[in-house]
């Protein structure tokens, strides 16, 4: 959200704990925020994390589908300038698809001009022939490629047109209370430590 200079719609794959969801609902650029979840039993949970998700399924923007985030974007016909995709570790039974550069080419077809992809993905159990693996899936969708990496984990940024950060609109944006306060948690609410 971050990276991209004026994203009016997001789609999110995965719900988890909401915390992408949140940190997506925190900008008030998108004018719609999707929501694919493949399991309607996680919103329970996701409710006791309304602290650290700011409420974000009682967003009026947010539209939930119930459904595989793969099957979604090869049916949707909806395109999006940012696309978020959380799903399950890729070693768990039946998300490895989520990880492969057919996934990834549909994420990249189903963005917008301009638009951004970022996947999460934890780092610490996998091998280095499996990491390199999946950096290579997604780096074959997109031909701008760029790998953040906190402690634990990964964060792949992908676009079909390199990426210009404007320093002083992204001090701005981080400065407002609802993006600062969960990138404060982490230490990243500042311009310099999130670009590092």
């Amino acid at each position: 959200m971050l990276l991209h200079p004026a994203p009016r719609s997001a789609l999110v794959v995965g719900l988890g704990a909401g915390t992408t969801l949140g940190a997506v609902a925190a900008h008030p650029h998108p004018q719609r925020i999707t929501l694919v979840e493949i399991e309607p039993r996680v919103f329970g949970g996701t409710r006791l994390f309304a602290d650290l998700n700011d409420a974000a399924l009682d967003d009026p923007r947010l539209e939930v589908v119930f459904q595989d985030g793969r099957n979604y974007l090869k049916t949707t016909p909806h395109r999006f300038d940012v696309i978020t995709s959380d799903p399950i570790y890729p070693w768990n039974a039946g998300s490895g698809y989520l990880y492969t550069t057919e996934y990834y080419r549909l994420a990249a077809d189903r963005l917008s001009e301009g638009g951004v992809m970022c996947q999460w993905w934890p780092a610490s159990d996998l091998s280095n022939e499996n990491f390199r693996s999946v950096v290579a899936s997604f780096a074959a969708a997109f031909p701008h490629t760029q790998l953040w990496q906190s402690t634990y984990d990964v964060i792949l940024i992908g676009s079909r047109e390199p990426l210009r950060v404007d320093l002083a609109e992204l001090s701005r944006r981080l400065a407002r209370p609802p993006v600062a306060r969960p990138l404060g948690r982490i230490g990243l609410e500042a311009r310099v430590p999130f670009l590092a």
